[in-house]
C-alpha cells in the first residue's frame, strides 16, 4: 500500500492543523500563553538576565560615563540599533499597509540584508564599548545577558509586533535621555 506523505501543518483534507504554523514560538497571539512552560522560561530568563546585569553595574556604568566604558563605540552602537528598530517599525507596520503584500524574504531582501548588517555591527560595536572595562569572558557573557536573555525573551514573551514596537521606542527614548543627560526625574546625568 502506498504512503501518502503529508506537509507538516497541514492534515490530509488541506486544512491548516496548527502544528509547525510558528504559533510554537510566540508567532501568533495565543502562541506563547498555550505553553506556561515557555511564558515561565521567557520571564525567568529575563529576570536572570535583568539580575545580572545589575551584579555587572551595567547600567551604572553607562550611566555615569565610566572611564572604562568606550562611550564612541557605544554611541555607534545605539544609532545601529535605533536604525535597527526604525527598520524594524517600517517592515512590520508600515510596509505591509502600504504596499498590501506579505512580508517574506522574496519581497523584501534588500531589507532583510540591512537587517542583519545592522545586527551584526550593533553586536560588534557593544562588545567593543565593554570590552575594555569587563574584558573578554565578561563582556561576552554581559552580551548574551542583554541579547538573549532580555531582547530575546522578551519578543518570545510578547508576540505582538505593534506592542513590541511600542516598548522598543519607549525604552529606547528612555535610555537616549538618560544616556545623554536629559533624564527624566534626575536618572540622567550631566554631559
Amino acid at each position: 500500500m502506498p504512503t501518502t506523505v503529508v506537509p507538516t501543518g497541514t492534515s490530509e483534507e488541506g486544512k491548516v492543523s496548527g502544528k509547525g504554523s510558528g504559533s510554537e514560538l510566540g508567532g501568533s497571539a495565543d502562541g506563547i500563553f498555550a505553553r506556561p512552560i515557555a511564558l515561565l522560561w521567557s520571564v525567568a530568563m529575563i529576570v536572570s538576565a535583568s539580575i545580572g546585569c545589575m551584579e555587572y553595574k551595567l547600567w551604572a556604568s553607562l550611566m555615569s560615563r565610566s572611564s572604562g566604558v568606550n562611550h564612541t563605540l557605544m554611541n555607534l552602537s545605539v544609532m545601529s540599533s535605533l536604525a535597527m528598530l526604525t527598520l524594524k517599525v517600517y517592515m512590520e507596520s508600515l510596509r505591509p499597509s502600504r504596499f498590501k503584500d506579505k512580508l517574506v524574504y522574496e519581497n523584501a531582501k534588500q531589507q532583510t540584508h540591512t537587517a542583519i548588517a545592522l545586527i551584526l555591527f550593533s553586536s560588534v560595536t557593544f562588545n567593543a564599548a565593554l570590552w575594555p572595562k569587563y574584558g573578554f569572558v565578561q563582556t561576552c557573557l554581559i552580551a548574551a545577558m542583554v541579547g538573549y536573555g532580555i531582547l530575546w525573551n522578551f519578543f518570545m514573551l510578547v508576540p505582538w509586533t505593534s506592542v513590541q514596537n511600542f516598548v522598543g521606542i519607549v525604552g529606547c527614548m528612555f535610555f537616549l535621555q538618560s544616556y545623554y543627560g536629559m533624564g527624566v526625574g534626575g536618572v540622567g546625568v550631566g554631559v
